[in-house]
């Protein structure tokens, strides 16, 4: 049995766990990717004069490139060659939207839960997803890759 205070040391000894300080600099690319992202975006359209489809591809490729390269560096600091890497992290990429928009799917349109939990939901799920096959897929260490 655990004894008074042992039970909030074990959360903050795995809280200081490499898997999840890993996730939260995951979580912490991800937010200042968007930002980063919307902010290209909007700089597209209000500076550049850009339609909002143009500025919002824009944004979406530059932020999928500067995710890419974070993740890569800062949040698994990686050693995979880049080319293998970035192939590998597009098809995450898509795998983890086509869970998103699966999950969006089946809640909204098939159980009825309302569109704005469901999508809280189904990033939830992307998020899952991407750092799970980000983690084990695009950037194991290739050392990890022999064994």
């Amino acid at each position: 049995m655990l004894r008074p205070g042992a039970f909030t040391q074990s959360i903050l000894d795995r809280c200081r766990s490499p898997e999840v300080q890993q996730l939260f600099r995951f979580v912490v690319v991800g937010v200042a990717n968007t930002a980063f992202g919307y902010a290209i975006i909007f700089a597209c359209m209000y500076l550049v004069g850009l339609s909002a489809e143009l500025s919002n591809a824009v944004g979406y490729g530059i932020g999928l490139l500067v995710s890419y390269v974070m993740h890569k560096a800062f949040t698994f600091n990686s050693d995979r060659p880049h080319r293998e890497a970035f192939v590998r992290f597009l098809v995450v990429f898509a795998a983890a939207y086509a869970a998103n928009l699966l999950v969006l799917v089946i809640l909204v349109r098939g159980i009825g839960v309302h569109e704005a939990i469901s999508q809280v939901i189904a990033s939830a799920v992307y998020v899952i997803t991407s750092f799970i096959m980000n983690k084990l897929y695009v950037f194991r260490q290739s050392h990890d890759d022999a064994k």
